[in-house]
């Protein structure tokens, strides 16, 4: 439309990836397989709301898991971040970056 200011955009599942790293400090790497922790899991709720990834997708770019696994994780993350403060404000500091990232300017 005229005079929009700027032009939404879906996020590719590598920015998704580098918000996440600079919001827990640290590498992909490192997380992705700890037991545990939950920075695959904010990964894959962040790709599935702001890059529009479908569950099975995001089980295959975080490894090759099913989608219900991927299911069980959104809800997990969900359940845990009700419970756990730190995880709230990463999530909150998650969506403030992407949704800063998801904007571009005309």
């Amino acid at each position: 439309h005229e005079g929009q200011e700027a032009l939404a955009k879906r996020l590719s599942f590598e920015e998704i990836v580098a918000i996440v790293e600079r919001v827990k400090g640290e590498r992909w790497a490192e997380f992705r397989d700890r037991y545990g922790d939950w920075g695959r899991d904010l990964v894959l709720w962040a790709g599935w709301r702001y890059a529009g990834l479908s569950l099975k997708v995001l089980g295959e770019k975080v490894g090759g898991v099913d989608y219900a696994t991927v299911a069980s994780s959104l809800r997990r993350l969900e359940a845990k971040a009700r419970r756990d403060r730190s995880l709230r404000v990463a999530r909150k500091r998650v969506l403030a970056q992407c949704t800063m990232q998801r904007y571009v300017p005309k």
